[in-house]
């Protein structure tokens, strides 16, 4: 298994040009309240929007084609869900994979009754247009872009009228490619590998002949071109998302054409460089008038499902190449992203009521997979997480010093000058872990990237739990050594590795090579990591007791000026992280002691 297997590829971070934002807002001071939840918005609020956007011709047309898509993708959805039934996708397998019944390698019986009384549905909305969105192109400020999604910086409006700065994260869609049809019935991300390789072909309205191709496993998304890449993107109808089958040729082009000062190509999906192998990207390519045609040019649309068994003018299909492989035009890591992407929507909602977690908002939902996760809008990560060590971040701050920050930066800075300081910024995050263990969850992907400063109160949360599974899911995959707690004592161990990294004055640590994975517990350098958590039971050769030297060294002790009782403490506090099977319990009460052993500033 690779060393970072569950470990996502970026967090979602909130870097300076999302807090100097925020300043220019004019957010209240920390003394105010924060914006209340949004709730439902009301037909009358839905009025004044589209009222709004009719001002303009261009508004208007808006307006018309959201309702227009909106319509269409409803009868879409009935559709897919009456396919669950269909006897001929029973018999061949494909009725388990499709949307509403896909099934999830980490989701056990446990987890799906906690889904089942998890309330989710309060914050979920059907479209964007449902919300009073601004700007309404949302895509217009980043705050970041990664592996998991990309963040945005919305603002929305409560039921007073008041406006409120959101991050809203949009789950990141993968590229295209080719890939051998998954046949191993025993495997149970079957169903998850076979949703990447179905393809809805609905007919264009108005244009006949052309249709949209969408695929289940990413929503109400349809196949578009991007200069030469094919992605998927919202329907916005234009001749880019727009493909026919070419009988003749076995060509699937685009309406879509490449123009040159002299002349205009048609465009069709090409397999890039011909490259025959499971992965090939596919792009668009000028189409080949060469009789044959190229194989990597030509496909075969398998039907699944059409309009003569279901009645309903759709066609469920698999979309294969003509190649000597016979592989099948596949979404990549659809499925996957959208099961990460609805289980941190539910496991948002399942803990919103803990202060060390970041609060959702909204969900806007669509074929069963979040569109849009809009959330409360934080401040700085704690340190650089998967970034580059130089990355704005408050351990940067404290390596800086305040001379240098503005005033809003220093004081939150000076805060953190204190181990009792950091204690209580950092015990909502301490009783978030807690809870989660207490009902059976592990993190997995704790780290200084997804801990996040909130600017009104000074204490941090957590922001991404993409890859929070069951605790015993780890056990399965890499042995019984490895078993739930110490899962649980490995998410204690990174919240250890984020805490020395403040009482240390700044010093950015690694908890890669310090702790390593779940997947690996070895370093860059090659080496054991020297703080992931023993997998021999206390009293067995190997396992580890106490505090680690060098955890020590790095405590600040001259800088904070700690008095006796603070420091010992402190020395607890770092028992209990660095004991061999972590109580969490125990973690969360020594947290408040030190909190509480020094009120002031350092001490004289």
């Amino acid at each position: 298994m690779p060393r970072r297997t569950f470990r996502a590829a970026r967090s979602t971070c909130y870097l300076k040009k999302a807090l100097s934002r925020a300043r220019s807002r004019s957010n209240p001071p920390r003394s105010e309240p924060r914006p209340p939840p949004l709730e439902h918005n009301s037909a009358e609020g839905r009025g004044k929007l589209q009222a709004a956007a009719s001002g303009s011709p261009a508004g208007a047309l808006v307006v018309a084609q959201a309702g227009q898509w909106a319509e269409l993708f409803s009868s879409v959805e009935s559709w897919l869900r009456s396919l669950r039934h269909n006897e001929l996708l029973h018999s061949n397998g494909y009725a388990s994979c499709l949307p509403f019944a896909v099934q999830d390698g980490r989701r056990s019986s446990t987890e799906a009754k906690d889904e089942e009384t998890c309330d989710w549905t309060r914050f979920r909305v059907n479209s964007f247009q449902e919300l009073e969105l601004r700007p309404p192109d949302h895509c217009r400020n980043v705050i970041s872009a990664g592996h998991q999604g990309s963040v945005y910086e919305v603002e929305l409006q409560d039921s007073c009228d008041n406006w409120h700065g959101y991050a809203m994260k949009v789950p990141q869609v993968g590229g295209l490619c080719i890939m051998d049809i998954p046949n191993d019935k025993d495997d149970i991300m079957l169903p998850n590998a076979l949703v990447n390789q179905l393809w809805i072909c609905i007919a264009c309205p108005g244009d006949d002949g052309w249709l949209f191709l969408c695929n289940p496993a990413v929503g109400d998304l349809v196949l578009s071109i991007s200069g030469h890449y094919l992605t998927m993107s919202k329907l916005v109808s234009e001749d880019r998302q727009k493909w026919r089958f070419d009988g003749e040729s076995g060509q699937l082009r685009s309406k879509s054409t490449a123009s040159t000062p002299s002349t205009s190509e048609d465009l069709c999906i090409d397999v890039s460089e011909g490259l025959d192998e499971n992965g090939s990207p596919v792009l668009a390519f000028r189409a080949h008038n060469s009789c044959p045609v190229r194989d990597n040019q030509r496909w075969e649309c398998c039907q699944l499902a059409s309009e003569d068994t279901c009645g309903s003018g759709l066609r469920l299909v698999q979309i294969m190449s003509c190649m000597q492989g016979r592989r099948a035009l596949t979404v990549r890591s659809g499925a996957q992203i959208r099961r990460e992407s609805t289980l941190e929507v539910q496991f948002l909602a399942r803990w919103s009521d803990l202060p060390g977690l970041v609060q959702l908002q909204k969900v806007v939902w669509g074929w069963g997979i979040p569109r849009g996760i809009i959330m409360e809008r934080l401040g700085k990560q704690l340190g650089s997480g998967t970034g580059p060590r130089d990355t704005d971040c408050l351990l940067k701050d404290l390596r800086s010093g305040p001379s240098s920050m503005a005033e809003e930066d220093a004081n939150i800075v000076s805060s953190l000058s204190t181990a009792a300081g950091v204690a209580r910024s950092l015990l909502p995050v301490a009783q978030l872990l807690r809870r989660l263990h207490l009902d059976g969850y592990t993190h997995n992907d704790l780290h200084d990237g997804n801990i996040l400063l909130h600017p009104h109160t000074g204490n941090f949360k957590v922001i991404d739990l993409g890859s929070t599974t069951r605790a015993e899911y780890w056990a399965e995959q890499v042995g019984a050594s490895q078993n739930s707690q110490w899962g649980v004592t490995r998410d204690w161990r990174t919240f250890a590795v984020a805490f020395l990294g403040l009482v240390s004055g700044g010093e950015q640590l690694s908890v890669w090579d310090l702790v390593g994975t779940n997947g690996s517990t070895v370093s860059s350098s090659g080496s054991p990591c020297p703080w992931s958590p023993p997998k021999e039971e206390p009293g067995i050769a190997g396992a580890t007791i106490g505090i680690p030297p060098e955890a020590l060294d790095l405590v600040n002790f001259d800088g904070f000026k700690m008095a006796p009782a603070e420091a010992l403490c402190l020395s607890n506090v770092l028992s209990a992280l660095f004991a061999p099977r972590v109580d969490g319990e125990a973690v969360c009460s020594m947290l408040n002691d030190l909190g509480l052993s020094r009120v002031d500033g350092p001490q004289p």
